[in-house]
């Protein structure tokens, strides 16, 4: 009778930094790996998986170089796996793109290291995002394995949260299951190995069960029982493979695993094998795939592994600087290099972008990004997104200059203050542009002052939509600088240019007493053609539709609740309730905007418990005040209404929500995440302990709507958040604005029974004197146009690129800016309603030189022609920009390509250096 095959795969969870900053653990990692070393010297059977990063691997190397060549010669050798992730990142507090960068980068580390590992593995990932099937399909992947993010609790394995089954969460696959098939909108399907029992099933081999040391004396019949026991656990009707996980988080390597493996296989009915994922993934490549139940969608429910969803918010102003370090690489500095390649100008600094890159992908390991670790991490974090950001702006304002010689900067008698703007979108839009310019030289260094009335004029000298930010001088240099917001009409992929012009000062007309009296009693009123907003005297809004009539009452108020939960979970304690609060000082006005942009200011300040009581059962008689401000503006055209909301936190121990009041009950909601749009099912607020709060996170957008369907409301949002349908006392959208916790774990909440790390103070997770600044959007929205939200939520976050027109550089004679490069049309000269989510330089050694992806959030499939300018070739490439063999371009006449983009997927296509010089 043969044995059943056990898969055995000797690894460690890499967590760079959590509970220590990266530097400390470096030092570990340099014990981890050399015992690494040794073991392959002296078991030729002996095999190890990386955790399916890179970024381990490269520490390492940072310490001895000199075994690099050691370690190639093992992963060509097949027993040291690397890749195909640069790291372990989280996904709902990181953006698409950015997990495609973070495979580009690691899988090309990962081949230069010797090969990189086929098998997708994200052990401790907070959550699972739908599209993960698309990006892994995109990349040749064929298999993912995950632990995080199945609703329910599983058996043989520790439960880190309550089951909600009871709240009419059904269940995404079966109980137990550990194979599936996993599909993304776009039709693209991988293979899962859900890693049922934890990643850590055969870990710590050796350990009595009575060995309660710090430093356990190895037993070897435990590490025999323990192999079989875990072979046991696995083997039910689903039959091989069978997966043996020996590691856990930061383990060293065992030494003894063979000849534990060897005396469990003589005792048994198990052949324990040494194996790696991508044996793994092959094992599952046997199963017919009718076999495999099929499922749809994300994985961010709470159960055997829970996803400790309250990081979507603990420590918010990572997300909100990460979130803009992503559009400043994405939508600046990649574009500029690729705009500049494509014309013809390259420059050697693009080779940055990489640098930049990988500096922002250092934090997005979920220990990182998620805010769950000690606060000298965080603060590391910092430095990196600051160096991202560094380099980003360094490359955008170079490549500018690059775009500016090409296309033309400014003329030899031109004497205006200038700057350019393209919109990398497919289609024309007016798109808000917010551009620092320096005013550090015209000719000579300080012969410009900015003029104290000005107004942003295009071309044929129009003017712009636009209000100035702020103004005065800069820290770098001593140097006049002004901030501005614009809303400019942008055709496709144009090079246009914006000039400063002095205008006299507007007359001004003093109010009275008695106007002002008035004024601070009623509503101050905006509009365009589209909307119509209210700013109340309580700070609410009140927004109506034009088009259809309907009002939105009591939009933008704020709550707060304790929060005695940890930087993994939000949790309240018992009688504990939301606040609705009302504002004290509210000081409404006018904000300045010109040329047709129309916006309000709310300021005013929120009384709040300045933080827990001692033993965390109620909160403080003492009360601090938080400061807020509102800007609420309406651009021409816009169909919503743009908010940036500002806060300085200055409590503790608290979750502070701004909420959209709802004059219906919502039974769902819908929101953008990532490159898909997820429904979740809208459950009362749970009064029973243990309990788990229905927060969900969002990306792009979340919406709600009547149960009729006749109306809605959608917020779009430029950071990722947590949100909740609240029931009562009456219904409300809430967002979380901010978590203020000061541990990083605590037991025993009421939402989760058990820790999820050390015990350990974080003070500065308080955000105590932070000051948070987030933008969103309030799009009322009735029936017909629901299918257009994702796609309005995604073109509103892809910022055009922006760069000042220096007056020093070599000026060129007056020639017309080419344009449109490349555009997009669906039949009839229709907007195709794709989105460009990433036009950037192609990595090194591709077929292409420039790399154009289109995204289709729209529920069906979507038919666009293209057209390059300088009618050069389109290529297909999957995303991992090798040439594409499952779809093609249809090429047409004049340089232009058909092509289809399926609901809710991704095409990328590539294109050769110079393409639009000869426009």
């Amino acid at each position: 009778m043969s044995r059943m095959p056990a898969l055995v795969v000797p690894h460690t969870h890499w967590d760079r930094a959590w509970y220590w900053p990266a530097a400390r653990l470096q030092v570990r990692l340099v014990e981890c790996i050399d015992t690494l070393l040794a073991i392959f010297a002296a078991d030729p059977a002996y095999r190890f998986s990386a955790d399916g990063q890179v970024l381990m691997i490269e520490d390492y190397l940072e310490a001895h170089p000199e075994h690099r060549v050691r370690i190639v010669e093992l992963v060509r050798a097949q027993r040291l796996s690397v890749g195909p992730l640069y790291c372990q990142a989280d996904l709902y507090c990181t953006g698409g793109e950015a997990l495609i960068r973070n495979l580009l980068i690691g899988r090309a580390l990962a081949t230069e290291l010797g090969g990189c590992q086929r098998t997708l593995y994200m052990p401790d990932t907070f959550g699972i995002t739908p599209s993960i099937p698309m990006i892994a399909a995109g990349f040749g992947i064929k298999t993912v394995s995950f632990m995080r993010g199945l609703i329910g609790d599983l058996p043989g394995m520790f439960s880190m949260s309550a089951d909600p089954g009871a709240q009419g969460i059904p269940r995404q696959i079966p109980t137990g299951t550990r194979m599936f098939r996993w599909s993304s909108a776009d039709g693209s399907q991988v293979r899962v190995f859900h890693l049922r029992d934890g990643y850590a099933n055969a870990c710590d081999l050796g350990r009595a069960a009575d060995d309660t040391a710090m430093l356990p004396t190895y037993n070897e019949a435990a590490a025999v029982a323990k192999l079989v026991a875990a072979a046991t656990t696995q083997n039910d009707a689903q039959g091989a493979p069978l997966l043996l996980l020996a590691g856990v988080d930061h383990q060293i390597p065992q030494p003894q695993t063979s000849r534990a493996m060897q005396l469990a296989g003589a005792s048994g009915a198990f052949d324990f094998r040494y194996a790696s994922f991508d044996d793994l993934s092959d094992a599952l490549a046997r199963h017919p795939a009718s076999a495999l139940v099929e499922y749809r969608g994300e994985f961010h429910g709470h159960g055997a592994a829970s996803v400790l969803g309250g990081t979507v918010s603990s420590r918010i102003y990572l997300k909100v600087r990460n979130a803009a370090a992503e559009r400043l690489l994405g939508c600046q500095a990649e574009p500029s290099a690729a705009l500049a390649i494509a014309a013809g100008a390259p420059d050697a600094a693009s080779g940055i972008l990489r640098v930049a890159w990988k500096h922002l992908l250092m934090t997005h390991p979920h220990d990182d990004m998620c805010g769950c670790s000690v606060d000298a991490v965080h603060r590391d974090n910092e430095y990196h997104l600051a160096q991202a950001e560094s380099g980003g702006d360094a490359i955008r304002r170079r490549m500018v200059r690059r775009l500016a010689e090409a296309f033309g900067g400014l003329a030899t008698t031109e004497q205006r203050f200038a700057f350019l703007a393209v919109n990398t979108q497919p289609s024309a839009r007016r798109a808000r542009l917010v551009i620092t310019l320096d005013f550090e030289a015209r000719l000579r260094w300080g012969d410009y002052a900015l003029p104290p009335h000005y107004a942003v004029v295009d071309e044929r000298g129009a003017a712009v939509p636009f209000r100035e930010l702020r103004r005065g001088r800069t820290s770098e240099h001593p140097h006049q600088a002004a901030t501005l917001e614009l809303y400019p009409l942008l055709p496709p992929f144009t090079v246009q240019r914006f000039f400063i012009e002095a205008r006299a000062a507007p007359a001004a007309a003093r109010p009275t007493a008695a106007a002002r009296a008035a004024a601070k009693s009623r509503a101050l009123t905006i509009e365009n053609q589209r909307l119509r907003c209210r700013l109340l005297p309580d700070g609410t809004v009140t927004l109506t539709d034009r088009a259809s009539g309907t009002t939105w009452k009591g939009l933008g108020g704020f709550s707060d609740q304790a929060d005695c939960g940890d930087s993994y979970d939000f949790a309240d304690f018992d009688g504990a309730v939301e606040d609705l609060l009302t504002p004290l000082a509210v000081e409404r006005s006018e904000a300045q905007g010109q040329a047709g942009l129309v916006a309000l200011r709310l300021r005013c300040r929120l009384r709040l418990p300045a933080r827990l009581t001692p033993d965390a059962t109620a909160r403080s008689r003492t009360t601090v005040t938080l400061p807020v401000e509102i800007v609420y503006s309406l651009p021409p055209d816009a169909a919503h209404l743009e908010c940036l909301v500002t806060i300085t936190n200055t409590a503790a121990d608290h979750r502070l929500r701004w909420s959209m009041r709802l004059p219906f009950l919502p039974s769902e909601s819908s929101a953008g995440i990532s490159f898909q749009e997820v429904v979740r099912s809208a459950p009362p607020q749970p009064t029973a302990r243990p309990r788990v709060h229905p927060e969900h996170p969002l990306d792009a957008f979340v919406a709600v709507q009547s149960p009729d369907g006749a109306r809605g409301l959608a917020v779009f949002s430029a950071t990722p958040l947590n949100y909740e349908v609240v029931h009562r006392p009456k219904p409300r959208l809430a967002l979380t604005l901010v978590r203020a916790v000061g541990m990083l774990t605590r037991p025993d909440l009421g939402t989760r029974p058990s820790g999820a790390g050390p015990l350990t103070p974080t003070p500065e997770a308080q955000c105590l004197g932070r000051t948070l600044q987030l933008r969103f959007a309030l799009r009322p929205f009735n029936a017909p146009e629901r299918a257009r939200l994702f796609y309005e939520a995604a073109a509103w976050r892809a910022e055009p690129l922006v760069g000042t027109i220096e007056g020093y550089w070599p000026r060129t004679a007056p020639r017309a800016l080419p344009g449109p490069l490349l555009s997009a049309t669906a039949a009839g000269g229709a907007d195709p309603e794709l989105v460009v989510t990433a036009f950037k330089p192609a990595e090194p050694g591709g077929v292409a030189d420039v790399v154009l992806r289109l995204f289709n959030p729209g529920a069906t499939a979507r038919s666009a022609v293209l057209s390059v300018a300088g009618k050069a070739a389109l290529q297909a490439l999957n995303l991992d920009e090798t040439p594409s063999t499952t779809w093609q371009v249809q090429a047409l006449d004049g340089g232009r390509v058909a092509l289809e983009v399926p609901a809710g997927g991704l095409r990328t296509l590539g294109l050769p250096a110079g393409a639009f010089a000869q426009a």
